[in-house]
């Protein structure tokens, strides 16, 4: 495995990872005449290990519509939820209004108001979160512990990102001091049909050294 400053290339390989430029972790222009089910997506999210908490967030596209969708949502302690909507916080809003970018991300979801910004593409994201009627804030920097890694194919990379900030929820403040994979893809078409796939098929993993994977 041997890596650049943008790419990461592994000798040997069968197929080649995609190659990843900056602007990749901008949005993307979309051509005229592009289908309506073209998506543009980013998967964010940390977690507090010693606290059995997770965070998962997430934010679609759809730029031919000129709308998108995103949510967060946060579990807490070592129990099996039946729906997301037992997290201890769940936001989940649809049909918004399209964040423009290409690099600022800023969303109003509910009485929650989101900014994610690209401080640097493939580099840094600061990502906050602020939803003082239900006693929720989220003040998060993620920086690249590994370059991205382009899925073969290209318009999509995953990236090992190293977390730190702070996480107030349920009346507690918690640091935020770990790992989480990020996922980025552009380009795609998402016609929403039935697929013949098993249920969940996107797994990833790191330890404390910084080493990620993604199966």
């Amino acid at each position: 495995m041997s890596v650049s400053a943008y790419t990461a290339e592994y000798t040997g390989a069968i197929v080649p990872f995609a190659p990843i430029h900056p602007e990749d972790d901008w949005l993307h222009p979309t051509e005229p005449g592009a289908p309506f089910t073209r998506v543009e997506t980013y998967l964010l999210g940390f977690n507090i290990p010693e606290h059995a908490i997770n965070c998962n967030i997430y934010l679609l596209w759809h730029p031919v519509f000129g709308c998108m969708s995103g949510h967060i949502f946060v579990t807490h302690g070592e129990v099996t939820y039946r729906h997301q909507l037992q997290a201890p916080y769940f936001n989940d809003h649809e049909y918004l209004p399209a964040a423009a970018g290409p690099s600022r991300f800023r969303l109003q979801l509910g009485s929650c108001t989101a900014e994610i910004t690209v401080v640097e593409p493939l580099r840094q994201l600061d990502i906050r979160f602020t939803d003082a009627d239900r006693d929720f804030r989220l003040d998060l920097v993620s920086e690249a512990a590994l370059p991205p890694v382009g899925r073969p194919g290209g318009h999509h990379f995953t990236q090992l990102m190293r977390n730190r900030g702070t996480l107030r929820l349920a009346g507690e403040t918690f640091a935020i001091d770990g790992y989480y994979m990020r996922d980025r893809s552009w380009g795609y078409q998402r016609p929403e049909g039935a697929e013949a796939a098993p249920p969940y098929r996107w797994i990833t993993g790191w330890n404390d050294q910084g080493d990620g994977m993604v199966i």
